[in-house]
């Protein structure tokens, strides 16, 4: 089991922007459509809640908020981890038509 979990830990947080804060993003081009905008602040909002459950990360991003704590590692840590982002990608494939996105969105986002 934790190998699998491991594995859909590398693969979502490979998919993830990288940016030195998530307080101040770095200002990045306008996505092409309203579609993409949509997608877009919805990986946002859900990186967000992502980091709630790993504060260690958070931190290292230059959040304030549970810098006082650690990850919970425990198998049932990485449980709910990992049925979050099940969550998450169930609630993506419900919102967003694929088919509505740019080109580009389509590809940048290449997990469902």
């Amino acid at each position: 089991m934790r190998s699998a979990i491991w594995l859909s830990l590398a693969c979502i947080t490979a998919a993830l922007p990288q940016s030195t804060s998530i307080a101040q993003p770095a200002p990045a081009a306008a996505p092409a459509n309203t579609e993409d905008a949509r997608l877009t602040a919805f990986l946002d909002a859900e990186f967000a809640e992502d980091l709630k459950l790993r504060p260690q990360l958070a931190t290292r991003l230059g959040e304030k908020v549970g810098e006082d704590r650690l990850d919970d590692i425990s198998d049932a840590g990485q449980l709910q981890r990992l049925e979050a982002r099940r969550a998450s990608v169930a609630r993506m494939k419900a919102q967003f038509d694929r088919a509505k996105l740019s080109p580009a969105g389509q590809t940048n986002y290449d997990i469902w």
